[in-house]
C-alpha cells in the first residue's frame, strides 16, 4: 500500500516502489497494490479509506506493507475497525523531518506541518508490527529504539548498466564535445534537491571560463534515466536532505561520476570511492567538486560497491520476501 506510485500521467513518481513490487512478483511471491493517486490532489487521502476498507473486507491478506506511514495510519485503522490480525510491515524512507533548520517545503501551511511531523511519524513506526528503514540513521533521528530492519532499496544493474559516454549522447542527441552536467530531479517540482545550488555552482564555474550544460530529469521516463547518466561528464544531486538516495547509487551503477551531498546513506554506500565526490550543500564547494568530477573517466568501482553490498534488486528482493514469509499470518 502506497501514496506514491507512477501513473501514466506521472511516471516518474515512485518508481523505486513498483520496481521493488515487481522484482518481488518475479520470485513468485504475489502481491496486491493499493496505490493512492496523491499526484491528483489531497481529496485522493479522503477517497481511499472507503477503497481500501472495501477491499479489506473482501479479501483476505497474509500480510500488509505500507510504504509511507500515512497509508500506515489508514490501513491500521481499518485493520481495527474489521477486526483483523493480518500483520503490517512498514517501510519507512521519509527524511523531511531532517530538513535543515530554516528551509522552507514546497508544501504550506498544515499540509507541511503534517509531513515533517516527527511525531506523527515515530507514532506509524510505533504500530506497525515490523519496520524496514532504507537508513538507520532515519531510526536514529526520530528516537525510535524498538527493533526494525535495515534495508535500502535495490538498483535494476541491467537497466544502470555502463554506457560509453559516445553512445549515449548519439543516442540522446547530444554534441560529443559539450560539457553536461545531469540533474536527475524535476527543479520545478522538488526545491530541496538544491537546482539553485547547482546552477550557483555552474555559474561560479562560467567566470572561471567552464562552460557548462545542465539537462534537469523532468517528466524523464525510468527508462530513459540510464542514457542521460552515462551520456553525461557528471551527476549532480546537491540535495539538502534525502535518505537513501538511489540516483546517486544508480549513477554509481553506470558509472558517471557523481557529485552528492553527504545525506542519508551515501557515506556508507560510497565512502572511500574515487568517483563519488562528497560535496556541502554550497555553490563554492559544489563547483569545486564538479571541476575534479570533469576530469574523472566513467568507472566501475561504484557497480561492484552495490554488488559487494547486496544491493542489486534480486538480492534486496529474496530479503523481502523472506521477510515476507516470516511475518505472513
Amino acid at each position: 500500500m502506497t501514496n506514491f506510485y507512477p501513473f501514466p500521467e506521472c511516471p516518474y513518481r515512485g518508481v523505486f516502489v513498483r520496481n521493488q513490487i515487481e522484482s518481488v512478483r518475479a520470485l513468485g511471491v504475489p502481491v496486491e497494490v493499493f496505490a493512492i493517486k496523491s499526484h491528483l490532489g489531497r481529496s485522493e487521502y479522503l477517497k481511499a479509506p472507503r477503497e481500501l476498507y472495501q477491499l479489506l473486507r473482501r479479501e483476505r491478506f497474509d500480510l500488509i506493507h505500507a510504504q509511507h506511514t500515512y497509508p500506515l495510519y489508514m490501513v491500521w485503522l481499518i485493520r481495527a475497525m474489521l477486526r483483523l490480525d493480518t500483520p503490517i510491515v512498514l517501510t519507512f524512507r521519509e527524511s523531511e523531518f531532517m530538513r535543515p533548520e530554516g528551509f522552507r517545503m514546497d508544501k504550506k501551511g498544515v499540509w507541511a506541518k503534517l509531513i515533517t511531523s516527527r511525531r506523527l511519524k515515530r507514532k506509524a513506526i510505533s504500530l506497525a508490527d515490523h519496520v524496514i528503514a532504507v537508513w538507520s540513521g532515519l531510526m536514529t533521528a526520530i528516537g525510535f529504539e524498538g527493533p526494525y530492519e535495515e534495508m535500502a532499496s535495490g538498483i535494476d544493474l541491467g537497466k544502470f548498466r555502463p554506457i560509453p559516454r559516445a553512445e549515449a549522447r548519439l543516442e540522446l542527441g547530444w554534441g560529443p564535445d559539450e560539457r553536461i552536467l545531469f540533474f536527475p530531479a524535476d527543479r520545478r517540482r522538488r526545491t530541496e534537491k538544491g537546482a539553485d545550488l547547482l546552477e550557483a555552482a555552474v555559474a561560479l564555474l562560467a567566470n572561471k571560463g567552464i562552460a557548462l550544460r545542465v539537462e534537469y530529469a523532468v517528466d524523464l521516463p525510468h527508462d530513459r534515466m540510464p542514457y542521460y547518466m552515462a551520456a553525461a561528464d557528471a551527476v549532480v544531486h546537491p540535495t539538502r536532505f534525502d535518505a537513501s538516495p538511489n540516483v546517486v547509487k544508480e549513477a554509481m551503477a553506470v558509472g558517471t561520476p557523481v557529485v552528492t551531498t553527504v545525506v542519508g546513506d551515501v557515506r556508507q554506500v560510497s565512502s572511500g570511492l574515487e568517483s563519488v565526490l562528497w560535496t556541502e550543500p554550497e555553490p563554492a564547494d559544489i563547483a569545486e567538486k564538479i571541476e575534479a568530477a570533469l576530469r574523472l573517466p566513467q568507472s566501475l568501482e561504484g557497480r561492484t560497491r552495490l554488488e559487494q553490498l547486496g544491493l542489486s534488486e534480486p538480492s534486496v528482493a529474496r530479503r523481502l520476501a523472506r521477510l515476507y514469509q516470516e511475518w505472513s499470518k
